[in-house]
């Protein structure tokens, strides 16, 4: 990722401090955690609802889902590797707007890393890494509407949002050698463009760790019912919607990461590498919340993991597997990714890469799922084929 340095006021104190937390809504001990093989999507979700993208015009073709987010009855869509810009499309897959170009002008962006929406506005907010700011438009034309600058945030560069209750939510990034205390998360006031608050350092939530240029990575979501944030090696899982910040979920237990575990991994010459070495619990992702239980996805070293938390009984179980038995081909199950979650249900979807693979799966008989519009997705060009999307509703 490219940086972009950049000299920033040394008044960093007195605008930044500790959020104290109030007691966590639920705590998990992996050291007596049920466990068990299967998560089976039927026992959570209905079949799921297929939406195929359009992509009669070429201003809609998707090189590859890096993030996605349904607002209200839009899709919209980051595709920053390949497309570099957003798409809008109808929740039944109709094609809306393209949203951005490259460039240095109003509206255009250099470094496309993420967007998030304003959920009572509509307006989407694009965070471009290399020119420091966040360009504003609108979710139902795609007008381009202003510009937040974000020179003046603390910290060397966001890059990562997410807008809550009037605020830009963004991690922090500040080289080792700046003397000001560190902290991982800030909350910025877009009619500013300037940090607020400050919440949270290394040593306080996530085992003393901060090499940003190496594995630090911050995670934004939407459970369906709350704007949720984590990043590597901490054990909780922050609600950011409340008055004040506090974890939504805690864990605790031997199997994760621990301070001591990060220390020699912290002077390898690849810290990454090593890290998948450790059989241990250090990163949280994918998290879901229905009225009756929470959803997450756990690392530990190179495998993932699945936990639901039951909120009327209290308890979680770990399951090894998240198997999608509604989009099953002989035993194999179709590489489909995590999207967003609503507080209907869920969305997953398969990037272009691997939409050759299902169609032929269900060509040759070896589909065997229960979907939706397999007539429209037989006559599908594999080769020239949007992203499929498939939405599952929860189960009462």
């Amino acid at each position: 990722m490219k940086q972009i340095f950049f000299i920033f006021s040394l008044v960093f104190l007195f605008s930044c401090s500790r959020n104290q937390s109030s007691p966590t809504a639920a705590t998990i001990d992996f050291d007596t955690i049920k466990e068990s093989s299967d998560l089976l999507f039927s026992s959570l979700v209905n079949p799921p609802r297929t939406i195929i993208l359009d992509n009669t015009n070429d201003d809609a073709l998707i090189g590859s889902i890096q993030k996605m987010e349904i607002y209200k009855d839009r899709i919209v869509i980051m595709d920053c590797l390949i497309g570099k810009c957003l798409y809008v499309f109808s929740t039944d897959g109709q094609f809306i707007c393209k949203i951005g170009t490259r460039g240095v002008g109003p509206g255009e962006f250099v470094t496309l890393v993420d967007f998030t929406i304003d959920r009572n506005s509509g307006d989407i907010y694009i965070l471009d890494l290399a020119l420091r700011c966040a360009h504003i438009y609108s979710s139902s034309s795609g007008e381009y509407l202003s510009t937040v600058d974000l020179t003046k945030v603390k910290g060397l560069y966001a890059g990562q949002i997410m807008f809550v209750d009037g605020y830009l939510y963004a991690d922090m990034h500040t080289p080792k050698e700046f003397d000001e205390t560190k902290y991982l998360l800030q909350k910025i006031d877009p009619s500013t463009g300037k940090t607020v608050e400050c919440y949270y350092t290394p040593d306080e939530v996530n085992k003393g760790w901060y090499l940003p240029q190496s594995t630090l990575s911050p995670y934004f979501n939407f459970t369906g019912k709350h704007a949720v944030f984590s990043m590597d090696f901490m054990d909780d899982i922050i609600d950011l919607g409340s008055d004040e910040l506090r974890p939504l979920i805690s864990l605790k237990g031997k199997d994760l990461v621990s301070p001591a575990d990060l220390q020699p991994i912290k002077e390898a010459e690849n810290p990454v590498q090593e890290l998948r070495k450790l059989n241990k619990i250090h990163t949280l992702t994918h998290f879901i919340e229905h009225d009756d239980w929470l959803y997450f996805e756990t690392e530990r070293g190179r495998s993932l993991g699945t936990v639901l938390y039951n909120k009327r009984t209290n308890e979680a179980t770990s399951y090894r597997f998240l198997k999608d038995d509604y989009l099953c081909m002989d035993n194999t199950i179709l590489n489909t990714q995590f999207g967003f979650a609503t507080e209907e249900g869920i969305c997953y979807y398969a990037n272009p890469g691997t939409v050759p693979v299902f169609l032929d799966g269900m060509r040759n008989g070896l589909v065997t799922g229960d979907f939706d519009k397999k007539d429209e997705l037989l006559k599908l060009d594999a080769e020239d084929a949007n992203p499929i999307l498939f939405y599952y509703t929860f189960k009462n």
